[in-house]
């Protein structure tokens, strides 16, 4: 009696666990479905160039976006305010593009819908209208770390000139000639400022108009006198790896230097004999490979890369290449 006593009461537990269980599992499928994400439906594009346009999504309240061009995602877009405007750039010129737009919640993920196709067609590239060079650029009063330079005016009126040494922007002037030299800084002249003693140095100058377009650099060599550095080997077998409408990726091979190791080197880009950045970051070392954007789409462009010794103010020669950007 008693064995069977225990018996029964055992399986009342049991089933009382049970029922507790199945009306927490009815709970737990009952429970309130996250309400959708609606449709982002307020979506336009306005100021369409050959490389990019301005995508605006409105709302009433801030939200995070996913957006999709030709079905495939391109970029998020977050905003704290009600209705967002981003650019959407490195498009193709005279290139359909299929935009549509998809609300997103994080953590987790949960999306809408996407919106319904916004259609929209990048513009043919024009080529800014450029000034004309300036001529007969020469140089005196040469010395170690310094030089006059004068020229011929531009035949474009209304413009200023930018003054380049080895590539780099120096100087703006309205005038046709000017002194390049060292820097002066607080309290003394900038290092490895002026024009490079005992070396090759480029000079140039660029007319500019008041859209801010650049002519072509006239450039010329002057040799300083003094005694220079070693510099590190010029960077050997520069190549093309691909090109895209506005980019075109490089590399080559190392440069060398005796007094540094070759994982020290920094190297710098040229564009059409102007100083166009560090080809990863100002602080990378070694990299033998980069990439130059923002091009013009079906153009030739000069490339050179130059090697630098940040320890002794070293430079190479300017190794260049061409390369002609692709057309849609």
């Amino acid at each position: 009696m008693t064995t069977r006593a225990r018996g029964r009461t055992g399986l009342t537990a049991i089933g009382a666990a049970l029922a507790v269980s199945a009306s927490m599992i009815g709970f737990a499928g009952t429970a309130t479905a996250a309400p959708a994400l609606p449709t982002p439906t307020q979506v336009a594009v306005s100021k369409v160039t050959a490389q990019s346009f301005n995508l605006n999504i409105g709302g009433s309240t801030p939200k995070l976006y996913s957006v999709f061009l030709n079905g495939r995602l391109a970029i998020g877009v977050a905003e704290s305010s009600s209705t967002i405007s981003v650019s959407v750039r490195g498009l193709t010129q005279s290139t359909d593009y299929s935009v549509r737009v998809q609300q997103i919640v994080l953590p987790g993920g949960r999306t809408s819908a996407l919106s319904a196709p916004t259609l929209v067609r990048t513009a043919a590239y024009v080529a800014p209208a450029r000034p004309a060079a300036v001529t007969n650029l020469r140089a005196s009063g040469v010395t170690a770390e310094s030089a006059t330079l004068a020229w011929s005016p531009s035949a474009t009126p209304g413009v200023t000139y930018r003054v380049l040494l080895n590539g780099q922007v120096r100087e703006s002037t309205s005038a046709t000639s000017l002194v390049v030299g060292p820097v002066f800084g607080y309290p003394n002249v900038i290092p490895n400022s002026g024009l490079r003693p005992g070396s090759a140095n480029r000079l140039g100058v660029e007319a500019v108009n008041a859209a801010g377009v650049a002519s072509p650099v006239t450039e010329i060599v002057v040799t300083t006198p003094g005694t220079s550095v070693t510099p590190p080997t010029a960077p050997t077998n520069l190549r093309v790896v691909s090109v895209t409408n506005n980019r075109v990726n490089l590399d080559w091979t190392a440069s060398t230097d005796p007094q540094i190791d070759p994982s020290q080197i920094q190297y710098r880009f040229y564009l059409d004999g102007r100083f166009a950045g560090y080809t990863c970051s100002q602080y990378c070392f070694g990299s033998t490979a980069g990439s130059l954007g923002n091009l013009a789409p079906g153009t030739s462009y000069r490339i050179g890369v130059e090697a630098f010794n940040n320890r002794t103010g070293g430079v190479s020669d300017i190794a260049e290449i061409t390369a002609t950007t692709a057309t849609p």
